[in-house]
């Protein structure tokens, strides 16, 4: 699944603070239906306990619910990556920095695409989107 300089939840619990993104690339590769995925920035740390609890698909059923809750607290970028798509950026919120976490969900219909990823830590990052699952690399790699 995921590379091994992906921050996943269980094993970063309370690094939620640490926010220097800059840029986030998304690509695909080998992949036959569309995936949709929202980047989720976070500026209420008690909200960040609760998102983090969600996987992709419940995160897409709840969204709309969430946004009405606390749409003041959240900020969020959705899309949909398609079949071989290039390295594309995407366009941060202005106040991105301010986050005290940042997720990311895709509604993957296979299991090991439905973790949550914490992306805070990085300045610049690439998700590769594959079939079944997606991998994050630190700008760095």
């Amino acid at each position: 699944m995921g590379c091994s300089t992906a921050k996943w939840l269980g094993s970063y619990v309370g690094l939620y603070s640490e926010n220097d993104l800059e840029t986030i690339l998304v690509q695909s590769e080998n992949m036959t239906n569309p995936i949709a995925y929202d980047v989720v920035f976070i500026y209420d740390e008690t909200l960040t306990n609760t998102l983090t609890e969600f996987s992709g698909p419940q995160w897409f059923i709840q969204k709309d619910e969430v946004l009405l809750k606390y749409g003041q607290s959240l900020s969020v970028i959705s899309n949909d990556v398609v079949k071989n798509m290039p390295p594309t950026p995407l366009t941060l919120p202005s106040n991105a920095q301010d986050a005290k976490a940042i997720l990311l969900f895709a509604n993957y219909p296979e299991k090991q695409g439905q973790t949550v990823a914490i992306l805070s830590g990085y300045e610049a990052l690439k998700v590769l989107f594959k079939q079944g699952a997606y991998e994050i690399k630190g700008g760095d790699e």
